[in-house]
């Protein structure tokens, strides 16, 4: 726990030195380059007209996330920039309410050097060229050597680049005819003979107390319309040349008590008053300023009681040659403003008054995918308060704290939406993008196309495409599947035309084609994932189109009953037709037509062709519906036998016939010394017989 007195900030060159116990050995210098924002803005504002360039810095002691006020005087050193004339700096303290407080400093080794026991916002600047010229004293200290200006009232500065100003050399406001007023500070202690020669138009000067130095006709060509205020003195000092106000006519003004004003912790200048002896004076406005503070009244010492309220009077007594007044301030109230800094909600405003402690309030702003870790001083710094932490109240009127988050961590979920296949969450923060990691779902029949944020939904996100997270827990992304174009093949299956394409995407469903195929003597009945396999899908029926890229489908038939017919060809009898399958055989039976004097001698095709079938044979059907068979006929022969009773026959007499031989007529025979009486049919000679008709059968 030993305690740190040195701190350096190697960023921007800045050494800090603590004189005394130091802070303790958790704080850290905290250095800020002021170029842009609301701060750069309060220092720009409260710059004088006479300065072309500057370089802000906002330096402040930190430990445990809040500012700390240094125990003693702090030494700083603050490198000068190198587009700042040396010759030309000067260096201001400026408040967070943009009052400004011009410093003393040196210069070594290239940086300005300072002492303070506070931090703010410390500014090095160059002036413009100054309306004084000075000269440097072997003590170090300033001469005012000439007034180069045309203003017509002047105030001489106590410094002038960290250097004080303590002398007015000779003939520095010659003839300078148009001032009226000029100011000399209470660094000043002499004043070069013909210092004011000429300066005939001002109306009234003040010789503070510190001047132990006039030179002869310092104030040459004064004339009585023109007074000269000695402070604090009864007589001419001792210092004073006896020639000083030689050739001089203005009114000298001696006795006068001094009223010497003290800002008592507060900042600024305010020149003495001088006041006649028992007499009420009204006391000038105070001009004093403390940040943080409000003028309450003047005292008599640094912490006595208010003697004059402001705009008061006072009266000097004779015992005194300088009267001091110490102003009197007290706190104000200050507020601290909560900014949500991008979040939700209110806060009132916590007042503070100033140089007071007290715990911040507790924060209720909230921001969806953030977690609240704390307060920072600006929209966009580090962590200076967390939640409820002591918070010592600067001099402002108002300060902003801004909330700080943090994004939450949240994830991205990968839904496959139909497919197959694992993919580990993405680990994101609030606002964050990331690239997306590749998809490594599958799904057979379909083409990954990217991400979408609803399962029916758009693609949104291309596969590794970047992914800005919202502020969200979680987000789902759904894979998006484009449906392969796949290829159904309806094969006739030995029909006609041979096979019909169909191209379908995956699980598109249909209502399959009226079946267009045809096959002589089947009948299609549906269709089969194979050539011999079952019916799957009837015809017309409805079909989903699977993952596969060529799917088939094959129609199956089932053979007709077909019919063969017999046809006797002028037979009697009858005989049923036979039912056959297509393609299917079986043994013809037996003919049952009979056709008198013929002979039955097989089946044809056709009425008048050959014997294809003979009686019992095996038929095979074919595809038409209706076939017939003829039946196919032979005459049969008969036999004439002649009893010729010893005669001897005509050779013209046939001995055989059949039904369809032309009519026979027989002949006679002969039998040498007999005549033939005629063919009788019986040997009872009853029935002649003389022919045998065409169409006749039997034996005769």
């Amino acid at each position: 726990n030993k305690p740190i007195n040195m701190f350096d900030n190697s960023d921007y060159g800045i050494t800090v030195s603590i004189a005394g116990d130091g802070v303790d050995k958790d704080t850290i210098l905290n250095v800020e380059s002021i170029t842009s924002g609301d701060n750069y803005t309060l220092v720009q504002n409260a710059m004088p007209e006479d300065i072309a360039a500057f370089v802000a810095y906002d330096i402040s002691l930190v430990a445990d996330g809040e500012a700390v006020s240094p125990n003693g005087v702090v030494t700083v050193s603050l490198p000068i920039p190198s587009n700042l004339s040396q010759d030309k700096l000067v260096l201001y303290y400026v408040s967070y309410d943009g009052a400004k407080e011009e410093l003393d400093f040196s210069i070594q080794s290239g940086k300005v050097v300072f002492t303070t026991n506070h931090f703010s916002l410390y500014v090095i600047a160059e002036r413009i060229q100054s309306e004084f010229a000075f000269v440097e004293n072997n003590d170090g200290s300033l001469t005012l050597s000439e007034y180069q200006g045309n203003a017509t009232e002047v105030v001489i500065p106590r410094t002038f680049n960290g250097k004080s100003v303590t002398s007015i050399g000779a003939r520095a406001f010659d003839s300078k005819d148009r001032l009226t007023s000029v100011a000399i500070p209470d660094s000043v202690t002499s004043i070069s003979a013909n210092a004011f020669y000429g300066c005939t138009g001002i109306t009234s000067l003040t010789i503070p107390e510190s001047v132990t130095s006039i030179g002869t006709s310092a104030f040459y060509g004064w004339n009585n319309t023109q007074e000269i205020i000695i402070e604090g003195r009864d007589t001419k000092p001792d210092g004073w040349n006896t020639q000083w106000n030689s050739y001089c006519q203005a009114i000298i003004v001696y006795g006068r008590k001094t009223i010497s004003f003290h800002a008592n912790g507060g900042e600024g200048e305010m020149a003495s008053q001088y006041a006649d002896i028992d007499v009420a004076t009204v006391l000038d406005n105070c001009t004093f300023t403390k940040p943080g503070y409000t003028f309450a009244g003047w005292a008599e010492s640094e912490t006595g009681e208010i003697k004059v309220i402001p705009g008061g009077s006072y009266t000097v007594g004779k015992t005194e040659s300088i009267y001091h007044l110490y102003a009197l301030w007290t706190k104000n109230t200050n507020s601290i403003i909560f900014n949500a800094n991008g979040g939700l909600g209110e806060m009132p405003e916590q007042n503070i008054k100033t140089d007071e402690t007290a715990n911040l309030s507790k924060n209720t702003f909230t921001k969806a995918g953030y977690i609240f870790a704390g307060w920072s001083r600006t929209s966009s710094g580090d962590i200076a308060f967390t939640d409820e932490a002591p918070y010592a109240m600067g001099t402002n009127s108002s300060y902003t704290l801004y909330a700080v988050w943090i994004a939450s961590e949240n994830s991205v979920i990968f839904n496959s939406n139909g497919g197959t296949g694992t993919m580990e969450p993405l680990s994101i923060y609030s606002n964050e993008t990331k690239t997306l990691p590749e998809n490594t779902f599958s799904r057979p029949g379909y083409l990954f196309v990217g991400w979408s944020e609803t399962k029916d939904g758009v693609v949104r996100y291309e596969d590794k495409q970047s992914f800005t997270m919202g502020t969200a827990e979680s987000v789902v992304l759904y894979a998006v599947w484009s449906a392969n174009t796949n290829s159904l093949t309806l094969f006739a299956n030995n029909g006609t035309n041979d096979k019909k394409i169909i191209n379908l995407k995956t699980d598109e469903v249909i209502n399959l084609p009226e079946n267009q195929f045809s096959k002589t003597g089947y009948t299609f009945v549906g269709w089969s994932l194979t050539d011999s396999g079952e019916i799957r899908y009837s015809d017309k029926s409805e079909f989903a189109m699977s993952s596969e890229m060529n799917y088939s489908l094959y129609a199956i038939w089932v053979p007709n009953e077909n019919e063969l017919h017999f046809n006797g060809q002028g037979a009697s009898g009858s005989m049923d037709a036979l039912k056959i399958e297509t393609n299917d055989s079986e043994v013809l039976p037996n003919c049952l037509f009979t056709k008198d004097g013929y002979d039955f001698v097989g089946w044809a095709t056709s009425a008048d062709g050959s014997v294809v079938y003979e009686d019992g044979a095996t038929y095979s059907m074919g595809t038409d519906a209706i076939y017939t068979l003829y039946a196919v006929w032979e005459t049969h022969g008969y036999t004439i036998k002649y009893e010729l009773n010893n005669g001897t026959n005509n050779a013209e007499n046939p001995n055989r016939y059949n039904v369809e031989s032309s009519t026979i007529t027989f002949k006679d025979p002969s039998r040498p010394g007999y005549t033939f009486d005629g063919w009788f049919a019986s040997d009872e000679f009853e029935t002649p017989v003389t022919r045998i008709e065409t169409g006749h059968t039997g034996d005769v």
